[in-house]
C-alpha cells in the first residue's frame, strides 16, 4: 500500500529521541520528550490556490526537518508511527554542509549547558 498525503500535507517519520542525558543517566521511554526532528517520507501536491493553481511545496521526500512540538496527527501504518502535518508546521530544513554532515541541533533546554 502506498500512502500519499493530499494538498499541502506531509508524511514525516519522527527521529528517535536520545535516551541518555548529557550526564550519562538513562532516561525511561515514558519520560523522554518526543523529538521535533524528522525525515519526510512523502509530500502532497501542494495547496490549491484561489486561482486554481497549486502552490509548490518547499520540502520534498527525504528532507530532514524541524517541526513544531505539537504538529500533526500521529498515525500508525504497517506498525510504523508517522506524523501527518501541514507544510506550515515545518520550521526549517536541515541541509548537509560541505563535509556531508547535518548540523547538530541544540534545543532551548540545552542552550547554556556546558
Amino acid at each position: 500500500m502506498k500512502i500519499e498525503p493530499v494538498a499541502d500535507r506531509i508524511l514525516v517519520k519522527r527521529c528517535d529521541s536520545t535516551n541518555i542525558s548529557d550526564g550519562g543517566i538513562h532516561i525511561p521511554v515514558g519520560s523522554q520528550e518526543k523529538s521535533t526532528r524528522g525525515k519526510i517520507v512523502s509530500v502532497g501536491v501542494g495547496k490549491l490556490l484561489a486561482d486554481g493553481t497549486r502552490a509548490e511545496l518547499c520540502v520534498k521526500a527525504d528532507d530532514e526537518v524541524l517541526f513544531e512540538s505539537f504538529a500533526g496527527q500521529e498515525v500508525e501504518i504497517k506498525n510504523e508511527k508517522l506524523l501527518v502535518m501541514r507544510e506550515a508546521d515545518i520550521m526549517c530544513i536541515f541541509r548537509e554542509d560541505n563535509e556531508g554532515q547535518l548540523p547538530e541541533l541544540k534545543m532551548d533546554k540545552d542552550i547554556g549547558k556546558k
